[in-house]
């Protein structure tokens, strides 16, 4: 087998990927939030008293960052620098993250001069309003100026668009050069606000305390002879099996179908049993508050590979680094340590007793598959300093290995006006998810926030509520007649969809958007890999966003042979990226990618529709929004894209072929209400 590090003595390697596994398991869980300046690059925001709003608000992000960074918070900026971001960008940073909170930081203007300190919320999103009531408070007793109170304001983009509790500080009347502006020009007097933004979240939050539980869940399925490996969407289900949490006597399901708990944040080991199988004890993927995590159990028939072979491994990673082994505990460790540390295994002919186990034909996947889980890993569990070194002996080692980036992207036509018959208007006020069924009859819909998961019946306006949990809509889509949605925490990191039955609400089982490949948002990278495992573990990627830029929440449909990805870069305005990617050897090859201005978009189940928004922000209001319409049948190359215009803010867009002759529907909110409309190709006018 070939060496994965050429150059590196057996010795040396095996102490870097101990090493990167000791300093993963010694990482402390922390809380993920996003501080987002105002404003910023070619938006100034409101400017008085020679003062500019986004460059002190851009002073109060940075040393909140740095307190945050000093309690051990994981942070994410919706910007460091002086760099225009549209509203929309700001929202999808923090929801393909998954992050706990957002805070953003502005300051007011009016005329003639007012004076107060205010904090604006979304009342429909659970927990904005308490999260409103701490950071007014800290903020008044810091300052001292006029309380404005907490306000509501649902027609924020940051408010009502993003998935966690979300806030708006207005910090001072940039305006009113006698008591506001003082403070906020004076270094001092900005720490005090910095403080003030930290103890409110640290009370809100309450850092060093234990966090939200989180969801572990999964399926007992057959081995098929590759262990945890082996595992699938396809996997055969045993029914009646017997699953218990190992260490929590009171935590023990016998299954029907799938199983879950609800856990406290850390490691976990679940044992599962049946009648005619051997139990397995499989320790899962570190579990984040407020997140999913799948771990199915894989179990081997009685009988079956007794005394030989690779062993099952019972333990938590009992048998790693053993050789091939005889009997349970023993072998490849498949009871192993969690699948994003790095396993250190024999194999038959390594030297040295420390080989490294690769199964990419080129010896290169390990140490990617290495350096990728350690950036995944990152900001679900806070990285101490050893880790961070660990992190970059990684990059250094495997970043050779790495393949080369996608065509660079062709520039679509602008889009142009389109007729629209309108057929219906639904009542849904605050819908940010309208998606048309593959039949055109039904919409998936979810409220602010992306809270809850419903369908409604487009003739009757019946709704059929199928979930009510947080964070439900991001990512939600169809699929045939039923529907997949995301799982918490890192809802576009690789891991499969969790598929409901459209009629009941009931999960039917895991789903993969493609049988051998995905696509992940790793870092606010996009990258391309052969799919390893239920995990969402990947290995010969292919990074799809452009280099040095944000990229996310990627959706990948497959349409026939060829698959279609879609995705939005948010660095300097919207972008999206559309690709389409074909089979060759094996692989799947990019042979188009077009970008075009946009955000929000959704691929329609077949893959031939894609609809999107285009609009226009003055860094707190949204000026103007239009959804999009692009036809994908023909070439991308020459794609043309079709704007349906209503005279009216226009959100949460969807399409759906319905029809042989290529008519779609569409489906999009305007205010309270989400329009249903005929939309043909052919119609379009030029």
């Amino acid at each position: 087998e070939q060496s994965l590090f050429m150059s590196t003595s057996s010795w040396v390697r095996c102490s870097l990927l101990s090493f990167f596994t000791i300093a993963i398991a010694s990482s402390a869980a922390a809380f993920e939030i996003v501080v987002d300046p105002g404003h910023g690059g070619t938006d100034p925001g409101a400017s008085g008293c020679n003062l500019v709003e986004k460059v002190v608000a851009l002073d109060v992000a940075l040393r909140l960052q740095a307190l945050l960074d000093a309690a051990g918070q994981d942070v994410f900026m919706t910007r460091s620098t002086d760099q225009t971001l549209t509203l929309q960008g700001r929202a999808a940073l923090a929801n393909s993250n998954g992050v706990d909170r957002f805070v953003s930081i502005h300051n007011n203007s009016a005329t003639p001069a007012a004076t107060g300190t205010e904090t604006l919320y979304d009342d429909s999103l659970a927990g904005s309003r308490a999260q409103c009531t701490v950071v007014q408070r800290n903020m008044i007793s810091s300052w001292a100026l006029a309380n404005r109170g907490c306000k509501v304001r649902n027609d924020l983009v940051v408010l009502n668009s993003t998935s966690m509790p979300a806030t708006l500080s207005e910090l001072g009347f940039i305006t009113n050069c006698n008591t506001d502006a003082p403070l906020l020009r004076d270094n001092a007097r900005k720490q005090q606000m910095a403080q003030a933004h930290f103890d409110a979240l640290a009370e809100s939050l309450g850092f060093g305390g234990p966090g939200a539980d989180g969801t572990l869940r999964g399926f007992v399925v057959v081995d098929d002879g590759r262990g945890v490996d082996g595992i699938t969407a396809n996997s055969v289900r045993i029914i009646g099996a017997r699953v218990s949490v190992v260490g929590r006597p009171g935590d023990r399901i016998t299954t029907a179908s799938g199983w879950d708990f609800r856990l406290p944040p850390g490691t976990w080991s679940v044992l599962g049993e049946a009648e005619g199988y051997r139990s397995f004890q499989r320790t899962c993927d570190p579990l984040a508050a407020n997140s999913e995590r799948f771990c199915s159990i894989p179990l081997v028939a009685e009988g079956e590979g007794e005394g030989e072979g690779e062993g099952e491994g019972e333990g938590e990673g009992e048998g790693e680094g053993e050789g091939e082994g005889e009997g349970e505990g023993e072998g490849e460790g498949e009871g192993e340590a969690p699948s994003r540390r790095i396993v250190i295994r024999n194999k038959p002919g390594a030297s040295g007793g420390c080989a490294c186990d690769a199964d990419a034909d080129n010896g290169t996947a390990l140490p990617f598959v290495a350096g990728l889980a350690l950036l995944r890993l990152r900001r679900r569990r806070r990285s101490s300093m050893t880790a961070r070194m660990s992190l970059l002996i990684s990059f250094a080692v495997v970043g050779a290995s790495a393949a080369s980036a996608a065509p660079a992207a062709v520039a679509v036509a602008k889009p142009v006006d389109g007729a629209v018959v309108e057929r219906q208007r639904l009542a849904l006020p605050g819908v940010v998810l309208a998606l048309p069924s593959p039949g055109g009859d039904r919409l998936l819909v979810s409220d602010a926030g992306f809270a809850g998961l419903a369908v409604v019946e487009i003739a009757t306006d019946k709704r059929l509520q199928l979930d009510d949990g947080p964070r439900q809509g991001l990512g939600a889509r169809w699929v045939g007649d039923n529907v997949a949605r995301r799982l918490l925490g890192k809802p576009f990191d690789g891991q499969p969809l969790l598929l409901l039955d459209a009629s009941t609400g009931a999960v039917t089982g895991p789903w993969t958007e493609h049988p051998t490949h995905l696509v992940a948002q790793l870092d606010n990278t996009i990258q391309l890999g052969r799919r390893l495992d239920e995990a969402g573990r990947i290995d010969q990627q292919q990074q799809l966003s452009p280099a040095g830029e944000r990229c996310l929440q990627p959706t990948l449909v497959a349409r026939g042979a060829d698959v279609v990805v879609v995705f939005h870069c948010i660095d300097g305005g919207d972008t999206l990226h559309l690709l389409r990617l074909v089979p060759r050897a094996g692989d799947l090859v990019v042979v188009d990618h077009v970008a075009f201005a946009g955000a929000d978009a959704h691929l329609a189940a077949d893959g031939r529709t894609l609809a999107y928004v285009t609009s226009k922000d003055d860094g707190h209001d949204v000026l103007e929004a239009d959804v999009v319409v692009v036809d994908l049948d023909g070439a991308f190359a020459v794609l043309k894209p079709v704007r349906l215009r209503t005279k009216a803010i226009e959100r949460a867009p969807g399409a759906a072929n319905v029809a042989t002759d290529g008519s779609r529907v569409v489906a999009f909110a305007v205010g309270d209400e989400v329009v249903v409309a005929g939309f043909s190709p052919a119609s379009v006018k030029r």
